[in-house]
């Protein structure tokens, strides 16, 4: 999946039209060294999957991004293809996208049912109309449980609060132009 959306951020415009606002900063993932073993075999399964990633070294990864402390590091990752896109930019170019081909959109509007025929969803029921359609998106994020046992389906979704933090360079100074992130322990490989 990773693989198939760094080629449609990067060629954006041609395979949807539009800006998705995607900035290519490369992407490092740093283990500690008691997760080498898990860390190689991931590695190997994502070059498997034609993802361009490899192992860099301390020093490799200390010349794209000379601030990190990287005492405590066994093995880096990395991925020079990767970025991130802007969300917004992202939503609005597949929603004008898809209404010059006809799409309708439908702004907070909740599905009560599905028009289930033969086995296949024939349409979906809100609590204004009924939309015949041939094809239904559950698009509804942590509701889309809710939507799929519509049609007798489970999406085992696991809702959670996480934190997040953002840190501002020193002044003068320009931030990190890689993400970079980690597991804390064997388990989250």
């Amino acid at each position: 999946m990773m693989k198939r959306c760094i080629e449609i951020f990067t060629h954006f415009s041609e395979i949807v039209g539009g800006n998705a606002g995607f900035v290519n900063t490369g992407w490092a993932f740093l283990t500690p060294p008691e997760v080498a073993r898990p860390f190689r075999k991931n590695l190997a399964l994502q070059q498997d999957l034609g993802i361009n990633t490899r192992e860099i070294s301390k020093a490799e990864l200390l010349e794209l991004e000379p601030r990190f402390d990287l005492r405590d590091v066994g093995q880096i990752a990395y991925e020079p293809d990767s970025g991130y896109a802007d969300p917004h930019l992202t939503t609005t170019s597949y929603i004008q996208a898809g209404c010059s081909r006809g799409l309708d959109m439908l702004q907070c509007t909740r599905v009560t049912a599905l028009r289930i025929e033969h086995g296949r969803v024939m349409g979906v029921k809100t609590p204004n109309c009924e939309i015949s359609t041939k094809v239904v998106v559950n698009a509804a994020g942590p509701w889309a449980n809710g939507v799929a046992e519509m049609a007798g389906l489970s999406i085992p979704i696991v809702v959670s609060r996480e934190e997040e933090i953002l840190l501002a360079p020193p002044v003068g100074q320009k931030p990190p132009q890689l993400f970079t992130t980690g597991p804390t322990d064997d388990e989250s490989w």
